[in-house]
């Protein structure tokens, strides 16, 4: 079952999608059917041949201009960020990327509208492409070693639990949750109604393939979580550093969480960013020491790779 509230704030920031880096196969406690699931929505996502034909072609025209991949891929995840969570009509997506008309003219110029279009139209594909589960190069097999997967492994969340995912972006990691046997109900927030707009129809897609859990996407505030009821756990994925009022957004994450719920925590430290990286990120430390004042205590922590750290709290 599939609910939605419409978010009616903004939130921007287009540079905090970074590229995934493999690691170690994760041992992941999720049920058997997990495999199976993702290989479903894979071949569902395959099926619209325009959709995924037009994408290749796209793909292949960045990679012509002698831009890395990696720069290409960045690129492309910026763009259905853009688009899909900011609401940004292509002109005004073209003018948030100035830099890149200046510095990589060639790849600035192959952007045309169609193709900005194609990307917004594999939205859902990219999600997954993001996450490191799909492989970049076609037919996108689901890859065996990703950090997603090496994320979810460390959180180790309970099956049957209530789960929530604040300032979920256009909502690939809670894709990924609800595909799993975890939760019995996932809440994903935001604060753009386009972005809460995306979220609803890739869950849609998904819901149409697989059975999910129920799953309530609920507008996003800037000072508080808009939850109702106790939460097992509590998900932020490198959104940390945008609260405005940390102390507020802690407060009621405290007050959402169950007596034995842990918070989870994504984040990529400042002095861990690559030179295209959101300019709000803030130190490690930084990062622990507000949690801690807001009255939680550290209870595990991981280097996930060379950029994002993960963290698990509980109440003090």
């Amino acid at each position: 079952m599939l609910k939605w509230q419409i978010a009616i704030c903004f939130w921007v920031c287009v540079t905090c999608m970074v590229l995934p880096v493999n690691g170690q196969s994760p041992n992941l406690q999720i049920d058997d059917n997990f495999q199976s699931r993702m290989q479903e929505v894979r071949q569902h996502l395959l099926s619209d041949t325009v959709a995924t034909t037009a994408f290749r072609q796209a793909v292949t025209a960045f990679q012509s201009t002698g831009e890395s991949d990696e720069d290409i891929w960045e690129l492309i995840f910026k763009i259905t960020n853009g688009l899909n969570q900011f609401g940004f009509d292509n002109d005004e997506l073209l003018s948030k990327l100035s830099d890149i008309r200046f510095f990589k003219r060639d790849l600035y110029n192959a952007l045309t509208n169609e193709r900005l279009n194609v990307i917004k139209a594999n939205s859902l594909l990219i999600s997954f492409i993001s996450l490191g589960v799909f492989d970049k190069e076609y037919p996108y097999p689901i890859t065996s070693e990703n950090d997603a997967l090496k994320e979810l492994d460390f959180y180790d969340m309970n099956t049957g639990s209530r789960i929530a995912e604040i300032g979920a972006g256009l909502g690939a990691f809670s894709y990924l949750i609800a595909l799993t046997n975890i939760p019995d109900y996932l809440a994903t927030n935001e604060l753009t109604t386009t972005a809460c707009q995306s979220m609803f129809k890739g869950f849609e897609q998904l819901d149409a393939v697989v059975e999910l859990p129920y799953v309530e996407i609920i507008d996003g505030r800037t000072d508080d979580t808009n939850l109702q009821g106790a939460f097992d756990y509590i998900i932020l994925r490198d959104v940390f550093h945008h609260f405005l009022k940390p102390e507020l957004m802690l407060q009621s994450i405290l007050e959402q969480l169950s007596e034995e719920g842990e918070l989870l925590v994504l984040e990529t430290p400042r002095n861990a960013m690559s030179k295209n990286a959101c300019k709000k990120v803030i130190p490690l430390n930084q990062i622990k020491r507000n949690i801690r004042r807001g009255g939680f205590v550290l209870v595990d922590h991981m280097q996930l790779n060379d950029k994002e750290v993960l963290l698990k709290y509980k109440k003090r």
